[in-house]
Protein backbone atom coordinates (compact mmCIF):
# COMPACT_ATOMS: atom_id res chain seq x y z
CA UNK A 1 0.00 0.00 0.00
CA UNK A 2 1.58 3.42 -1.27
CA UNK A 3 1.08 5.97 1.05
CA UNK A 4 2.24 9.23 -0.70
CA UNK A 5 2.13 13.21 -0.30
CA UNK A 6 -1.64 13.14 -1.19
CA UNK A 7 -2.87 10.50 0.74
CA UNK A 8 -1.25 11.76 4.26
CA UNK A 9 -2.74 14.91 3.08
CA UNK A 10 -6.22 13.64 2.40
CA UNK A 11 -5.98 11.70 6.35
CA UNK A 12 -4.84 14.82 7.99
CA UNK A 13 -8.11 16.40 6.33
CA UNK A 14 -10.26 13.64 8.47
CA UNK A 15 -11.64 14.66 12.08
CA UNK A 16 -11.30 11.23 13.40
CA UNK A 17 -7.66 10.22 14.25
CA UNK A 18 -5.91 8.15 12.55
CA UNK A 19 -2.96 5.47 13.34
CA UNK A 20 -1.67 3.11 10.54
CA UNK A 21 0.48 0.19 11.95
CA UNK A 22 3.15 -2.41 9.88
CA UNK A 23 3.66 -5.91 10.31
CA UNK A 24 5.70 -5.11 13.35
CA UNK A 25 3.28 -3.38 15.27
CA UNK A 26 5.00 0.18 14.05
CA UNK A 27 3.12 3.69 13.56
CA UNK A 28 4.13 4.08 10.20
CA UNK A 29 1.13 7.22 9.23
CA UNK A 30 -0.33 9.13 12.05
CA UNK A 31 -2.40 12.56 11.29
CA UNK A 32 -2.55 15.56 13.20
CA UNK A 33 -6.38 14.72 14.90
CA UNK A 34 -4.67 11.60 16.18
CA UNK A 35 -2.28 13.57 18.06
CA UNK A 36 -4.43 15.76 19.38
CA UNK A 37 -6.59 12.89 20.48
CA UNK A 38 -3.97 11.32 22.17
CA UNK A 39 -2.18 14.26 23.29
CA UNK A 40 1.01 12.64 22.00
CA UNK A 41 3.59 13.84 19.01
CA UNK A 42 4.28 10.51 17.27
CA UNK A 43 7.08 10.94 14.82
CA UNK A 44 6.77 8.21 11.73
CA UNK A 45 10.22 8.24 11.05
CA UNK A 46 11.29 6.95 14.43
CA UNK A 47 8.66 3.47 14.13
CA UNK A 48 7.44 4.11 17.07
CA UNK A 49 5.77 0.93 18.57
CA UNK A 50 2.18 0.92 20.22
CA UNK A 51 3.93 -0.89 22.85
CA UNK A 52 5.44 2.12 23.66
CA UNK A 53 3.15 4.64 23.05
CA UNK A 54 0.11 2.61 25.26
CA UNK A 55 1.50 0.04 27.56
CA UNK A 56 1.81 2.24 30.47
CA UNK A 57 -0.35 5.15 29.43
CA UNK A 58 -3.06 3.14 29.15
CA UNK A 59 -2.90 -0.38 29.56
CA UNK A 60 -6.61 -1.33 28.78
CA UNK A 61 -6.32 0.32 25.40
CA UNK A 62 -2.64 -1.23 24.54
CA UNK A 63 -4.29 -4.52 25.83
CA UNK A 64 -7.09 -4.10 23.19
CA UNK A 65 -5.22 -3.24 20.15
CA UNK A 66 -2.88 -5.85 21.01
CA UNK A 67 -5.57 -8.59 20.83
CA UNK A 68 -7.11 -7.23 17.74
CA UNK A 69 -3.57 -6.96 16.25
CA UNK A 70 -2.81 -10.75 16.68
CA UNK A 71 -6.49 -11.79 16.11
CA UNK A 72 -6.40 -10.67 12.35
CA UNK A 73 -9.87 -9.35 12.53
CA UNK A 74 -11.07 -7.35 9.68
CA UNK A 75 -13.28 -4.62 11.91
CA UNK A 76 -13.30 -4.33 15.85
CA UNK A 77 -15.31 -1.12 17.85
CA UNK A 78 -14.52 -0.48 21.46
CA UNK A 79 -14.72 2.15 23.69
CA UNK A 80 -12.44 2.98 26.15
CA UNK A 81 -11.43 5.67 28.71
CA UNK A 82 -8.19 7.24 27.60
CA UNK A 83 -6.01 9.11 30.68
CA UNK A 84 -4.18 11.86 29.00
CA UNK A 85 -1.95 14.51 31.01
CA UNK A 86 -4.70 17.29 31.63
CA UNK A 87 -7.92 15.45 31.71
CA UNK A 88 -9.53 12.01 31.25
CA UNK A 89 -11.42 10.99 27.52
CA UNK A 90 -13.87 8.39 26.34
CA UNK A 91 -12.52 7.09 23.03
CA UNK A 92 -14.28 5.03 20.44
CA UNK A 93 -11.18 2.71 19.10
CA UNK A 94 -12.46 1.12 15.43
CA UNK A 95 -9.54 -1.13 13.94
CA UNK A 96 -8.99 -2.70 10.18
CA UNK A 97 -6.93 -5.30 8.93
CA UNK A 98 -5.73 -5.25 5.65
CA UNK A 99 -3.35 -7.88 3.46
CA UNK A 100 -1.11 -6.91 0.64
CA UNK A 101 1.12 -9.00 -1.38
CA UNK A 102 1.52 -12.64 -1.16
CA UNK A 103 5.51 -13.16 -1.38
CA UNK A 104 6.24 -11.80 1.27
CA UNK A 105 2.65 -10.52 2.50
CA UNK A 106 2.39 -7.26 3.73
CA UNK A 107 0.06 -6.63 6.74
CA UNK A 108 -1.32 -3.19 7.63
CA UNK A 109 -3.59 -2.46 10.66
CA UNK A 110 -5.76 0.67 10.70
CA UNK A 111 -6.58 2.42 14.16
CA UNK A 112 -9.75 5.36 13.60
CA UNK A 113 -9.80 6.76 16.99
CA UNK A 114 -12.92 9.39 17.94
CA UNK A 115 -13.20 11.43 20.50
CA UNK A 116 -17.05 10.13 22.13
CA UNK A 117 -16.43 12.15 25.26
CA UNK A 118 -19.57 15.41 24.69
CA UNK A 119 -21.71 12.02 23.73
CA UNK A 120 -21.12 10.15 26.55
CA UNK A 121 -21.39 13.00 28.58
CA UNK A 122 -24.97 13.41 27.06
CA UNK A 123 -25.89 9.70 27.24
CA UNK A 124 -25.22 9.61 31.05
CA UNK A 125 -26.48 12.96 31.69
CA UNK A 126 -30.03 11.37 29.55
CA UNK A 127 -29.73 8.30 31.94
CA UNK A 128 -29.44 10.74 34.92
CA UNK A 129 -32.76 12.40 33.84
CA UNK A 130 -34.41 9.51 33.10
CA UNK A 131 -33.58 8.05 36.76
CA UNK A 132 -34.81 11.28 37.96
CA UNK A 133 -38.54 11.58 35.78
CA UNK A 134 -38.67 7.36 37.50
CA UNK A 135 -38.27 8.61 40.33
CA UNK A 136 -40.74 12.04 40.19
CA UNK A 137 -43.06 9.49 38.70
CA UNK A 138 -42.84 7.34 41.26
CA UNK A 139 -43.50 9.90 44.16
CA UNK A 140 -46.24 11.01 42.43
CA UNK A 141 -47.69 7.76 42.00
CA UNK A 142 -46.56 7.45 45.93
CA UNK A 143 -48.52 10.91 46.54
CA UNK A 144 -51.74 9.63 44.71
CA UNK A 145 -51.84 6.70 46.95
CA UNK A 146 -51.28 8.14 49.86
CA UNK A 147 -54.03 11.08 49.20
CA UNK A 148 -56.26 8.11 47.99
CA UNK A 149 -55.84 6.53 51.18
CA UNK A 150 -56.70 9.63 53.14
CA UNK A 151 -59.72 11.15 51.01
CA UNK A 152 -61.08 7.00 51.54
CA UNK A 153 -60.61 7.56 55.28
CA UNK A 154 -62.43 11.17 55.71
CA UNK A 155 -65.12 10.20 53.55
CA UNK A 156 -65.99 6.85 54.75
CA UNK A 157 -66.51 8.33 58.82
CA UNK A 158 -69.43 10.84 57.45
CA UNK A 159 -71.16 8.19 55.04
CA UNK A 160 -71.21 5.91 57.47
CA UNK A 161 -72.78 8.26 59.95
CA UNK A 162 -75.10 9.57 57.48
CA UNK A 163 -76.11 5.83 56.53
CA UNK A 164 -76.64 4.81 60.12
CA UNK A 165 -78.69 7.50 61.09
CA UNK A 166 -80.84 7.55 58.29
CA UNK A 167 -81.69 4.01 58.87
CA UNK A 168 -82.08 4.75 62.31
CA UNK A 169 -84.61 7.27 61.57
CA UNK A 170 -86.48 4.63 58.58
CA UNK A 171 -86.46 2.28 61.58
CA UNK A 172 -88.56 4.34 64.20
CA UNK A 173 -90.85 5.51 61.44
CA UNK A 174 -91.68 2.20 60.58
CA UNK A 175 -91.95 1.31 64.20
CA UNK A 176 -94.50 4.15 64.68
CA UNK A 177 -92.12 6.29 67.23
CA UNK A 178 -93.14 9.46 66.89
CA UNK A 179 -90.64 11.99 68.58
CA UNK A 180 -89.82 15.11 66.82
CA UNK A 181 -86.66 15.95 69.18
CA UNK A 182 -84.93 12.64 68.33
CA UNK A 183 -85.51 13.15 64.52
CA UNK A 184 -84.56 16.61 64.61
CA UNK A 185 -81.14 15.43 66.31
CA UNK A 186 -80.84 13.22 63.58
CA UNK A 187 -80.90 15.74 61.04
CA UNK A 188 -78.47 17.72 62.87
CA UNK A 189 -76.20 15.32 62.77
CA UNK A 190 -76.51 14.34 59.29
CA UNK A 191 -76.40 17.90 58.20
CA UNK A 192 -73.23 18.56 60.04
CA UNK A 193 -71.79 14.91 58.38
CA UNK A 194 -72.60 16.13 54.69
CA UNK A 195 -71.30 19.84 55.23
CA UNK A 196 -68.24 18.31 56.32
CA UNK A 197 -67.82 16.02 52.73
CA UNK A 198 -68.73 19.44 51.37
CA UNK A 199 -65.60 21.10 52.82
CA UNK A 200 -63.71 17.96 51.93
CA UNK A 201 -64.77 17.83 48.40
CA UNK A 202 -63.94 21.42 48.23
CA UNK A 203 -60.50 20.83 49.68
CA UNK A 204 -59.70 17.66 46.85
CA UNK A 205 -61.08 19.87 44.39
CA UNK A 206 -58.71 22.97 45.73
CA UNK A 207 -55.38 21.08 45.69
CA UNK A 208 -55.89 18.82 42.30
CA UNK A 209 -56.34 22.20 40.63
CA UNK A 210 -54.06 21.78 37.92
CA UNK A 211 -54.35 24.57 35.24
CA UNK A 212 -51.70 26.37 34.46
CA UNK A 213 -51.21 29.13 36.83
CA UNK A 214 -51.47 32.70 35.34
CA UNK A 215 -48.35 34.98 36.00
CA UNK A 216 -48.47 38.54 36.13
CA UNK A 217 -45.95 41.35 36.87
CA UNK A 218 -46.90 42.40 40.85
CA UNK A 219 -45.20 44.37 43.81
CA UNK A 220 -45.29 41.51 46.51
CA UNK A 221 -44.09 43.80 49.13
CA UNK A 222 -47.70 45.13 48.70
CA UNK A 223 -48.59 41.45 49.67
CA UNK A 224 -46.93 40.22 52.19
CA UNK A 225 -48.00 43.97 54.25
CA UNK A 226 -51.62 41.77 53.74
CA UNK A 227 -49.92 38.47 55.17
CA UNK A 228 -48.69 40.35 57.99
CA UNK A 229 -51.62 42.57 58.68
CA UNK A 230 -53.86 39.05 58.99
CA UNK A 231 -51.38 37.15 61.04
CA UNK A 232 -51.40 39.94 63.84
CA UNK A 233 -55.08 39.79 63.91
CA UNK A 234 -55.35 36.52 63.80
CA UNK A 235 -52.74 35.56 66.55
CA UNK A 236 -54.55 37.71 69.12
CA UNK A 237 -57.53 35.78 68.66
CA UNK A 238 -55.17 32.82 69.64
CA UNK A 239 -53.72 33.88 72.35
CA UNK A 240 -50.67 34.09 70.03
CA UNK A 241 -47.85 36.98 70.09
CA UNK A 242 -46.80 37.48 66.78
CA UNK A 243 -43.83 39.86 66.08
CA UNK A 244 -44.22 40.95 62.97
CA UNK A 245 -40.99 41.44 60.47
CA UNK A 246 -39.63 45.24 59.57
CA UNK A 247 -40.20 45.98 55.55
CA UNK A 248 -37.78 48.16 54.20
CA UNK A 249 -38.99 47.77 50.66
CA UNK A 250 -41.84 49.13 48.96
CA UNK A 251 -41.04 48.18 45.69
CA UNK A 252 -40.45 44.30 44.49
CA UNK A 253 -41.64 43.71 41.03
CA UNK A 254 -41.92 39.88 40.59
CA UNK A 255 -44.28 37.72 38.42
CA UNK A 256 -46.74 35.81 40.66
CA UNK A 257 -50.66 34.38 40.02
CA UNK A 258 -51.57 36.82 43.28
CA UNK A 259 -54.57 35.22 43.87
CA UNK A 260 -53.16 31.50 44.17
CA UNK A 261 -49.69 32.94 46.07
CA UNK A 262 -51.72 35.11 48.60
CA UNK A 263 -53.72 31.61 49.36
CA UNK A 264 -50.44 29.95 49.95
CA UNK A 265 -49.10 32.69 51.60
CA UNK A 266 -52.31 32.86 53.72
CA UNK A 267 -52.42 28.88 54.44
CA UNK A 268 -48.70 29.20 55.95
CA UNK A 269 -49.72 31.92 58.09
CA UNK A 270 -52.71 30.68 59.57
CA UNK A 271 -51.15 27.22 60.25
CA UNK A 272 -47.74 28.61 61.97
CA UNK A 273 -50.43 30.24 64.33
CA UNK A 274 -52.52 26.96 64.95
CA UNK A 275 -49.20 25.14 65.25
CA UNK A 276 -48.04 27.61 68.06
CA UNK A 277 -48.40 27.18 71.79
CA UNK A 278 -50.64 29.72 73.72
CA UNK A 279 -48.89 32.54 75.27
CA UNK A 280 -45.70 31.76 73.24
CA UNK A 281 -44.24 34.32 70.60
CA UNK A 282 -44.30 33.54 66.78
CA UNK A 283 -41.65 35.30 64.89
CA UNK A 284 -41.39 36.57 61.45
CA UNK A 285 -38.83 37.43 58.94
CA UNK A 286 -38.77 38.32 55.51
CA UNK A 287 -35.94 39.71 53.03
CA UNK A 288 -36.35 40.76 49.80
CA UNK A 289 -32.72 40.05 48.13
CA UNK A 290 -31.96 40.72 44.26
CA UNK A 291 -32.46 36.98 43.64
CA UNK A 292 -35.30 35.78 45.85
CA UNK A 293 -37.78 36.74 48.70
CA UNK A 294 -37.17 34.80 51.81
CA UNK A 295 -39.91 34.25 54.50
CA UNK A 296 -39.80 32.51 57.40
CA UNK A 297 -41.47 31.66 60.58
CA UNK A 298 -40.04 30.48 63.86
CA UNK A 299 -43.13 28.57 65.96
CA UNK A 300 -42.65 27.46 69.58
CA UNK A 301 -44.76 24.42 69.40
CA UNK A 302 -45.77 21.21 71.20
CA UNK A 303 -45.79 19.39 67.52
CA UNK A 304 -43.45 16.44 67.60
CA UNK A 305 -40.33 16.41 65.84
CA UNK A 306 -40.85 12.40 64.23
CA UNK A 307 -44.08 14.32 62.94
CA UNK A 308 -42.05 17.05 60.64
CA UNK A 309 -41.66 15.06 57.15
CA UNK A 310 -45.40 14.81 57.27
CA UNK A 311 -46.52 18.46 58.01
CA UNK A 312 -47.39 19.23 54.20
CA UNK A 313 -49.08 15.69 53.71
CA UNK A 314 -52.58 16.15 52.54
CA UNK A 315 -55.03 15.62 55.27
CA UNK A 316 -52.41 15.14 58.21
CA UNK A 317 -53.38 16.70 61.25
CA UNK A 318 -50.71 17.97 64.52
CA UNK A 319 -51.79 18.82 67.69
CA UNK A 320 -55.24 17.36 67.44
CA UNK A 321 -55.85 20.38 65.22
CA UNK A 322 -57.36 20.00 61.73
CA UNK A 323 -54.78 20.79 59.23
CA UNK A 324 -56.17 19.06 56.02
CA UNK A 325 -55.01 20.50 52.71
CA UNK A 326 -53.90 23.61 53.54
CA UNK A 327 -50.00 23.48 54.48
CA UNK A 328 -50.19 20.89 50.90
CA UNK A 329 -51.93 23.49 49.16
CA UNK A 330 -49.57 26.12 50.29
CA UNK A 331 -46.17 23.90 49.27
CA UNK A 332 -47.85 23.13 46.10
CA UNK A 333 -48.66 26.94 45.62
CA UNK A 334 -44.93 28.05 46.29
CA UNK A 335 -43.35 24.94 44.29
CA UNK A 336 -45.57 26.02 41.12
CA UNK A 337 -43.78 29.57 41.42
CA UNK A 338 -40.54 28.07 41.84
CA UNK A 339 -40.13 28.28 45.43
CA UNK A 340 -40.04 26.15 48.22
CA UNK A 341 -41.18 25.71 51.72
CA UNK A 342 -39.14 24.06 54.24
CA UNK A 343 -39.24 22.59 57.77
CA UNK A 344 -36.32 22.48 59.90
CA UNK A 345 -36.39 22.15 63.98
CA UNK A 346 -34.44 24.80 66.13
CA UNK A 347 -33.35 25.05 69.97
CA UNK A 348 -35.93 24.89 72.27
CA UNK A 349 -38.11 23.58 69.92
CA UNK A 350 -38.47 25.56 67.76
CA UNK A 351 -40.07 24.69 64.27
CA UNK A 352 -39.25 27.09 61.42
CA UNK A 353 -40.53 27.47 58.23
CA UNK A 354 -38.62 28.45 55.46
CA UNK A 355 -40.64 30.05 52.32
CA UNK A 356 -37.77 30.75 49.62
CA UNK A 357 -39.25 31.96 45.69
CA UNK A 358 -36.20 33.21 43.09
CA UNK A 359 -36.99 36.20 41.35
CA UNK A 360 -38.09 35.66 37.99
CA UNK A 361 -35.71 36.08 35.26
CA UNK A 362 -37.78 37.52 32.73
CA UNK A 363 -37.53 41.26 34.84
CA UNK A 364 -34.17 41.14 33.51
CA UNK A 365 -35.48 40.92 29.95
CA UNK A 366 -37.66 43.74 30.42
CA UNK A 367 -35.15 45.54 31.61
CA UNK A 368 -33.02 44.91 29.24
CA UNK A 369 -35.44 46.10 26.67
CA UNK A 370 -36.08 49.56 28.66
CA UNK A 371 -32.11 50.08 28.25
Amino acid sequence: MNFDKHTIELINRLREGVLVLDERKNVIVRNRAAESILGLKIKPRDRINIENLFRSRNPELYRFLFQAFQSCDNHQDYGIVYHRKSRTVRLLASTYAHWEGNSPREYFFFIILRDITEVWRLVQREKHLLVQLRKSYMDQMENLRQIAQSVAHEVRNPIVSIGGYANLMLKKLDAGEDRPEDFMNFLNIIRSDTERLHRIVDQVEKYSDASEISLKKENIVSLFRQIIEYGKKLSLEHRVAFDAPLINSDEYQVYIDRPRFKLGLYNLVRHSILLSRSESRLKARLNFTPFEVDFTLDIPTDMQKEETPFLFNPFYSTSNRELNFDLALAQRIVMQHGGVIRAAWKPESVLRLHLSMPREKRLDRDRVRAH
